[in-house]
């Protein structure tokens, strides 16, 4: 448990009273041109970090009991915060309007959550005390798991409650080694499952990634953008408990990383938020494109719109299970291998400025990446 103490902060913003920007700012700064609302308050978490280039949204994800929860911080920089011991597991809750902590967490930012059954994973993306690897309202009652790594970067859950998968790096001896981690009670203990160190170069290891489909997980390492080799893609049956390495073949992308080298699919992503399941397929956004994975092959999501643009973001709303991505020219509903526009958003407003991005029961939530605005924006 972390020794930051649990709080809520609750800030009155009334639910019904939403504010619409201007007509003349939104044809540049904000989605109201396309009947998008923004909330009468602000969140109000991220003045926790400000001014130290952590007060930016790196996350929205909504969770079936109506919270938006949202993310924020710089791991890159370390930037801190103002109380010096982390950031918060901050939401909105569109039932009341208001503002809510479930609790901090000590780390410099939170840049992906995970719900499963109706509860909500976070990954605690760069750990400053304690070692706490994440928290969760599995039980009912948030509360922290502690498990010692450099970077916790994703969350999957396996056969059931108690089993969680953890990923991102350790450091060994001053060497950066990606990190697969799985728990089996509920994360009082943990038994290393994968780990991959290129050993030249860039010390860099990390796994950014877990995506489970049916009854197996699975993840590639990023050895970062001066890394000379690729990593291959694992994946765990968690039944067994048997890992294995995925044939390459068909995963190439036709793009090149910085160094030159071909990029292969679950290469090159710096998020867990880029990666989504429905169960039976896996989506990774690879600016420009959306693609999918069914475990065995791979291929690009096709699009309806005559001029699409580079894919931002991806999210599946916890209630319908439906999968959303967008892009500069709006949102698109996602089914199977093909994508339909169904918000278009391309009168002179680049999207890509609000790339934190879900969707709860059928409407969009929109965050700015400069900011402390999140927008509602009704899909159909």
């Amino acid at each position: 448990m972390s020794s930051h103490p649990s709080r809520r902060t609750l800030l009155a913003a009334s639910s019904a009273a939403l504010l619409p920007a201007t007509a003349a700012r939104a044809m540049t700064t904000d989605p109201t041109f396309w009947g998008a609302v923004r909330l009468a308050t602000d969140a109000p978490h991220l003045a926790e970090v400000a001014p130290w280039q952590g007060d930016r949204f790196t996350a929205l994800q909504g969770e079936p009991g109506g919270r938006i929860f949202y993310g924020y911080g710089n791991y890159a920089t370390n930037s801190g915060s103002r109380s010096h011991t982390g950031v918060s597991v901050a939401y909105f809750d569109t039932a009341t309007g208001l503002f809510g902590t479930a609790l901090g967490m000590p780390g410099e930012a939170i840049e992906t959550y995970r719900v499963h059954a109706g509860r909500t994973y976070v990954p605690n993306t760069d750990p400053i005390t304690g070692g706490v690897a994440l928290a969760t309202d599995v039980t009912g009652t948030w509360g922290t798991r502690v498990k010692a790594m450099t970077h916790v970067h994703d969350i999957v859950c396996g056969v059931d409650a108690n089993d969680i998968v953890i990923a991102g790096s350790t450091d060994v001896d001053g060497v950066s080694n990606a990190i697969v981690h799985r728990s089996r009670d509920g994360g009082n203990t943990w038994s290393e499952v994968y780990r991959y160190a290129e050993g030249v170069g860039g010390d860099y290891e990390r796994v950014n990634w877990l995506t489970r489909i049916a009854d197996t997980v699975f993840w590639r390492a990023d050895v970062g953008t001066i890394g000379t080799t690729r990593a291959p893609m694992m994946v765990l049956d968690l039944v067994s408990g048997r890992l294995t390495k995925v044939s390459d073949s068909k995963f190439r992308t036709g793009w090149s990383s910085a160094s030159g080298r071909s990029l292969y699919v679950g290469e090159d992503i710096t998020r867990g938020r880029q990666v989504v399941s429905t169960g039976t397929l896996a989506y990774f956004v690879h600016s420009p494109d959306l693609w999918w994975f069914d475990g065995r092959s791979v291929g690009r999501v096709q699009s309806n719109a005559t001029y699409p643009y580079s894919v931002n973001d991806v999210a599946v709303d916890p209630v319908t299970s439906t999968v959303y991505a967008n892009d500069q020219s709006g949102i698109y509903r996602v089914a199977g291998k093909s994508m339909t526009l169904v918000k278009s958003l391309q009168t002179g407003y680049d999207i890509a400025e609000y790339d934190a991005f879900t969707v709860l029961s059928g409407v969009g939530y929109l965050a700015a990446n400069s900011g402390y605005a999140i927008y509602r924006l009704p899909l159909s």
